[in-house]
């Protein structure tokens, strides 16, 4: 058992280093195209769970390590004629539980696909620009298994199956070297259309949601060669999450809790900071404030303080 953990830990490290092979920082005076890719979203990993406060008081969580894994690829054919480019990302987020040979349950399998556009072709960047995503994206946990444990209302977390597709339209701002703060600023709209989406999702689940997400951009910030960045955001669900938690006896069950306003509020900030002669890695501190984003784990409550290590391989 300890061999397979001390072999599964080694392949998760691998794969959230090899988010930073054969990416160079960008020029000293990078295109619109490099600067939009600093914002993509980065891998990370935590150092254990973190502490969760759903009660008023921290508990650790039982988890060794999160780790968040994105690779990049991009794509951008002739005929596109600089003006727009595809992003590829075969993402994916795993749990190494705390558990006999520490596995690793119900990963989150989120590959996605992202048009870029509306940017221009100009290399011009301190006057800020405008520019538009669509991002097609697939979300499930590769389990095969009944949604609710047999003969109870509990949702089956060990091997339930999870799965839906959505689509993110997104408008984002880069404000331009001479602002105060260096900022990108995004604000976006979550559709699940209900393609391949478990039957049960119905009515606990977000099917409309929207976004803003904000970031300084390390830039000019940067003294005795240490540098920082915030980030934060915050979404609302309109439509689909009616209840927080259908036990399997239905909507009509006395155990049904129904959502209020604040049950479609998430929210979360994060820190970023780190030495410029550590490549390209970073540490990080956030905070999480709702639902859990763990594919059916989502009904789980979300108070959560986490450090971490971050990949950055499009720094500039």
């Amino acid at each position: 058992m300890k061999k397979c953990s001390f072999v599964l830990a080694n392949i998760l490290i691998c794969a959230f280093a090899v988010t930073c092979i054969d990416v160079k920082p960008c020029l000293s005076q990078p295109n619109r195209r490099q600067v939009i890719e600093r914002y993509l979203v980065s891998s990370y990993a935590t150092a254990f769970g973190g502490l969760n406060f759903p009660s008023g008081h921290g508990k650790l969580d039982d988890i060794w390590v999160e780790a968040d894994i994105n690779q990049h690829w991009h794509f951008q054919p002739g005929f596109f004629n600089d003006r727009c480019f595809l992003k590829i990302n075969p993402r994916v987020r795993l749990r190494l539980f705390q558990e006999n040979s520490t596995p690793v349950k119900t990963p989150s399998f989120m590959p996605n696909i992202t048009l870029f556009f509306g940017f221009g072709k100009t290399t011009e960047l301190t006057t800020g620009f405008t520019y538009y995503s669509i991002m097609l994206s697939h979300h499930s946990n590769g389990q095969a298994g009944e949604f609710y444990n047999p003969n109870t209302d509990s949702i089956n977390i060990q091997t339930g199956s999870f799965s839906t597709n959505f689509f993110d339209f997104g408008i984002n701002r880069i404000w331009g070297e001479n602002q105060m703060l260096q900022a990108w600023t995004r604000l976006s709209l979550i559709w699940h259309p209900g393609f391949n989406r478990s039957d049960e999702l119905k009515d606990q689940y977000e099917k409309l949601k929207i976004a803003l997400t904000t970031s300084t951009i390390r830039g000019k910030r940067r003294t005795m060669g240490f540098n920082m960045e915030l980030n934060g955001y915050i979404s609302y669900t309109l439509k689909g999450l009616d209840y927080t938690l259908i036990p399997g006896g239905g909507v009509n069950a006395a155990t049904a809790i129904k959502a209020d306003w604040k049950d479609r509020v998430n929210w979360g900030l994060s820190m970023n900071f780190g030495r410029l002669d550590e490549g390209d890695f970073r540490y990080f501190i956030k905070y999480d404030h709702g639902y859990d984003y763990y594919n059916i784990n989502f009904w789980r409550k979300l108070r959560r303080l986490q450090v971490g290590i971050t990949a950055d391989p499009f720094r500039i």
